[in-house]
């Protein structure tokens, strides 16, 4: 067995994975490795090739027929039952004729035969739509997700030939994921853009997770949380794995958890008081002699009020 994360046989939901599990291909100095992942899961990328010459809509007629006739709802004799699921398949057809199918598809004697095969190739379809490299051609790199084939139906492929190294198991992993779900809790939404089933969608998506730091954490997790003690744990959690809080134990250990602790109330003081300064920080992006003055004028009109005179005998930059 494989002890890694991204196995095949599992549920793979990309929109909570760590940037760890994403690896970049840069065609002007790799192309070589992108050749590596194709050849590796081509046994999938077939078949979904294959999928997709149908229509969704004849998909979804082709998946009722097999359905109907393995549940036997037709009662006719054997010959023209074997007649009858072609038939039935040919008039599904929209854009192809039956012989235009996969010829695995089409080659098929029975619809027990083609049932079988027709379910690997959608199962493989959606396999592809989660493991399929996300090129960028502006950029000339591709993204993908740090996979392996691992399914007890397929015999196991050899991983060396795989063109990044796979990630083990780790308590890091699981509170990224952690830290997705508070994130979530918080905000009503991901901090990557997603899909309605949890996938990423688009490159940039891709490249947004795969390039994950502490500055790009901290602006989104400004932007979105509002909760003060969420937002300090989530500076904590959602960065890359060299940086992240190592387990859920030190995870559980933080105020949030206990937001009425003295620690809470504490982290919250300090929270305010800098809340207040910023609101009260102005940001002069080009300084002039005349600014250079107004800012002279001010220290020292507050030192005269904070020392109780008007002579003032030292810089008032001190104060």
């Amino acid at each position: 067995d494989i002890n890694a994360i991204g196995g095949s046989s599992a549920t793979i939901c990309p929109s909570i994975l760590p940037p760890e599990l994403v690896a970049k291909i840069d065609f002007s100095t790799d192309g070589f490795k992108f050749d590596q992942f194709r050849s590796y899961w081509k046994h999938v990328s077939d078949d979904a090739d294959g999928i997709r010459l149908l229509t969704p809509h004849e998909r979804q007629l082709i998946s009722k027929i097999i359905a109907s006739h393995k549940k036997g709802e037709n009662k006719k004799g054997e010959n023209s039952m074997k007649q009858s699921w072609r038939g039935d398949i040919s008039s599904s057809l929209e854009t192809i004729e039956f012989r235009d199918l996969p010829q695995v598809l089409s080659s098929c004697g029975s619809v027990h035969r083609f049932s079988l095969i027709w379910e690997r190739m959608c199962a493989n379809n959606r396999l592809w739509d989660i493991v399929r490299p996300r090129v960028d051609m502006t950029n000339r790199c591709a993204y993908m997700l740090k996979t392996f084939e691992d399914r007890d139906d397929n015999h196991m492929h050899d991983i060396s030939k795989l063109p990044y190294k796979l990630i083990n198991p780790s308590e890091k992993v699981d509170v990224w994921v952690f830290g997705i779900f508070i994130y979530q809790l918080c905000s009503g939404g991901n901090p990557f853009h997603t899909g309605y089933q949890g996938d990423l969608r688009g490159v940039d998506a891709y490249s947004r997770l795969h390039h994950w730091n502490k500055v790009e954490a901290d602006k989104s997790i400004r932007e979105h949380i509002q909760d003060p003690l969420a937002q300090d744990l989530l500076r904590r959690i959602l960065l890359p794995a060299s940086e992240r809080l190592p387990n859920m134990t030190a995870v559980l250990r933080h105020p949030f958890f206990s937001p009425t602790s003295t620690e809470a109330e504490r982290y919250l003081e300090k929270h305010e008081e800098m809340q207040l300064l910023r609101e009260n920080t102005v940001v002069v992006s080009k300084v002039t002699g005349v600014t250079s003055r107004m800012l002279e004028d001010s220290m020292e009109k507050y030192s005269r009020i904070a020392f109780s005179t008007d002579r003032i005998a030292f810089p008032t930059c001190f104060v």
